[in-house]
């Protein structure tokens, strides 16, 4: 389960494993979209920090 949930939020989707009714799959859904999500905050709290450090 911890693996699959890894490679869910880290958006990779190797494929090899995949829920087959549709509660599951709705559930993936959105870990997959809060996966995206965790990944575009974390790179522009990088980039601002990264920019701040820059004009001080």
């Amino acid at each position: 389960m911890i693996y699959f949930s890894f490679i869910t939020l880290t958006t990779v989707g190797y494929g090899d494993i995949s829920p087959a009714l549709a509660i599951p799959r709705f559930f993936v859904f959105l870990e997959s979209i809060t996966g995206s999500f965790y990944l575009a905050i974390m790179v522009a709290s990088l980039v601002s920090s990264h920019l701040a450090q820059k004009d001080a």
